[in-house]
Order: structure tokens, then C-alpha cells, then sequence
């Protein structure tokens, strides 16, 4: 039982702010090695990973956003540290204060602001809204640094072309990141409770027996779809650039059998779980 006053620095009452760093440095850590698991890696900077946000989520809805911005720009700052090699891809004082700033440091410190969306009613829904707001702010964010280095780079773009590129290029990893990490955020909201000192089960989550066959289903779909993104998005790349012609290569038969089997699982959960009922 937890006997300390609460001293403000969380919207949790009752926890102490040792309770609460506590909590901090663990999702931070948590959040790290999720990055370092990488679902699809760019040529030039950018990835899709294993929902590496969702810690950072976690804590700006459960915490506010004080603590959320706190422990988001220590996350920014590691992540500007295992990212150095990406520093030697740029040339010019420019492009180097871009990817420090805006690459990293602003773009992840971003995520903090998750939780601003905060809603008692609908808190799966409200983290999943708050993720996918914070994720548009890391795309601009990212926008902004790949035009500014592809306009001194080698290349050597003409600004619109600079734009155009760096808007196609970012949107290419951060739509299927954004869909993964608003994906896992809405699934823990949904079956954790966070509005209390102590992280338990929903109370309607934890009353459900038997197999939950249409939550299977659902998680088999969503993880085809994830799937069928990524693939995508990424086929757009090449070496010369953002090209659509070159969804021409991507495994049309792989994309075709993984979403038969995303479809044909939810169909099959559900009507097992209304069989079940």
C-alpha cells in the first residue's frame, strides 16, 4: 500500500514522484530496445518499429504531459545517440542541426504530447487518437529535415523537388509506424487500466472466459494489414528515388495470400465467437 502524498508531478493521486521517475526510466528503457527491434529500415534514415512509442504514450496518458515531454526527450536523446551514423550521411551545418533537432531531438520529444488527448470515457481510443497526433507531428517534423538536407546534399534537389521528395520519402515509413504503434496502444488501453496507482485489468476484460476467437481473429487481420503496408510503402522506394512505378516489383502473391489469411481469420473468429455466445 502505497502511503506517500502525492507531490503533483503525476495525475496518478497517491504516487510518490520516486514511484513515478521509477516508472520513467523503465518505459524509457522499455521504449529503446522497441526501436532497436526494427519491423523495415530506410536507405536513408527512418524505420518502422516495434511500436517503440507506445511506452512513451503510456506514460503522457497515465502521468500528464509534464511527465510525458520529460521522459520523451530523454528517449529523443538516446535515440540521437544510437543514431550517429546518420549524421555522416549529411554535409553543411544546416543539415546536421536538421537531423539533431528535427530528426530527433523535437520529433521525438513530440510524443510527450500523446497523453493532451486524454479521455476517462474512451482511453484506448483517446491514446490511439493522441498516438496518431503525435506521429503527424514527428512525419512534419521529418519532412522539414529531408528537405533541408536534400537540398545540400549530393543530389543537390531544387527546393520543390526537395519538398516533394522528402513528403513522399517519410510518409513511406511514419504511415505504417503510425499504423503499428496506434495499433498496440489502442489494444493495451483496451485491456489495461491506467487511472489508478496500480496497472491492473479492465474489470470487463478480466470477467471474459473461454477462447476470445474474434480478438484473435482481429489481431491475425491487423497484424496482414500491417504487413501489407509495410510492403508497400516500402516497394515505392528506390535507388533514384520515390517512385510509384515500382509497386510494379512488389510480391503481388505474398500480399495476396497474407491478406486472404487476415480476412478469412477475422471472418472465422467471428462467427466462432457468435457460435460461442
Amino acid at each position: 500500500m502505497n502511503t506517500k502524498q502525492s507531490t503533483g508531478f503525476s495525475r496518478i493521486p497517491g504516487l510518490s514522484k520516486t514511484r513515478v521517475l521509477t516508472e520513467c526510466a523503465m518505459m524509457v528503457a522499455l521504449a529503446t530496445v522497441l526501436s532497436l527491434l526494427k519491423i523495415a529500415e530506410m536507405p536513408a534514415g527512418g524505420s518502422v518499429t516495434a511500436a517503440a512509442m507506445l511506452p512513451i504514450v503510456l506514460l503522457s496518458y497515465r502521468h500528464g504531459t509534464k511527465v510525458g515531454l520529460s521522459s520523451a526527450f530523454v528517449f529523443a536523446a538516446l535515440q540521437a545517440l544510437l543514431g550517429m551514423k546518420n549524421f555522416s550521411y549529411v554535409s553543411g551545418w544546416q543539415s546536421v542541426l536538421a537531423v539533431l533537432f528535427l530528426d530527433y531531438l523535437l520529433a521525438y520529444v513530440t510524443v510527450g504530447l500523446a497523453g493532451i488527448l486524454k479521455d476517462r470515457k474512451n482511453p484506448a481510443a483517446s491514446m490511439a487518437v493522441g498516438t496518431v497526433f503525435v506521429c503527424f507531428l514527428r512525419y512534419l517534423c521529418a519532412t522539414v529535415s529531408g528537405a533541408v538536407i536534400w537540398v545540400e546534399c549530393a543530389v543537390a534537389l531544387p527546393n520543390a523537388a526537395a519538398w516533394t521528395y522528402s513528403l513522399a520519402y517519410n510518409a513511406a515509413y511514419m504511415i505504417p509506424e503510425t499504423l503499428v504503434n496506434a495499433i498496440a496502444v489502442f489494444y493495451v488501453g483496451s485491456v489495461l487500466n491506467f487511472e489508478n496507482a496500480e496497472v491492473r485489468p479492465l474489470t470487463k476484460t478480466a470477467k471474459k472466459t473461454g477462447v476470445p476467437y474474434l480478438a484473435i481473429g482481429s489481431l491475425l487481420a491487423v497484424l496482414a494489414l500491417i504487413f501489407d503496408v509495410v510492403t508497400l510503402f516500402l516497394h515505392i522506394q528506390t535507388e533514384d528515388g520515390f517512385a510509384l512505378s515500382a509497386l510494379r516489383e512488389a510480391p503481388v502473391s505474398a500480399l495476396v495470400i497474407v491478406s486472404a489469411v487476415g480476412v478469412a481469420a477475422y471472418v472465422f473468429g467471428f462467427f466462432l465467437e457468435k457460435k460461442a455466445k
